[in-house]
């Protein structure tokens, strides 16, 4: 059986690897280039260390207060479909339902 025959030219790799086999023909390093062969990601490397973080008081209350908020719609939606799936458990299989709570009021049907 002949091997088949591939055609290939530069033009079919992708923009990436086009961009990264000009930097080296170049003598650039890429910013974004994998560590070399026998590398190790384990190198040691500048480490930073976050000792101070200073955000206005009032600046981060109106931050956690934006987040209070824009949590609101999903809560809604979660209780929804709880509710939801909740419902249709019931109507699947009530035998599933061994208890209900009964909220009614302490003097229900007592007069005076």
């Amino acid at each position: 059986m002949a091997e088949p025959a591939f055609s290939h030219s530069d033009d079919d790799l992708p923009r990436t690897l086009r961009r990264e086999r000009d930097a080296r023909q170049r003598g650039v390093q890429p910013a974004y280039s994998a560590p070399a062969r026998g590398g190790s990601l384990d190198m040691p490397s500048d480490a930073v260390a976050v000792t101070r973080f200073d955000v206005p008081f009032f600046r981060l209350a109106w931050f956690l207060m934006k987040c209070v908020i824009a949590g609101i719609p999903a809560m809604l939606l979660l209780g929804a479909v709880l509710f939801g799936i909740g419902k249709g458990l019931q109507q699947l299989a009530p035998e599933l339902r061994l208890f209900e709570i009964e909220i009614r009021p302490i003097n229900a049907g007592k007069t005076r």
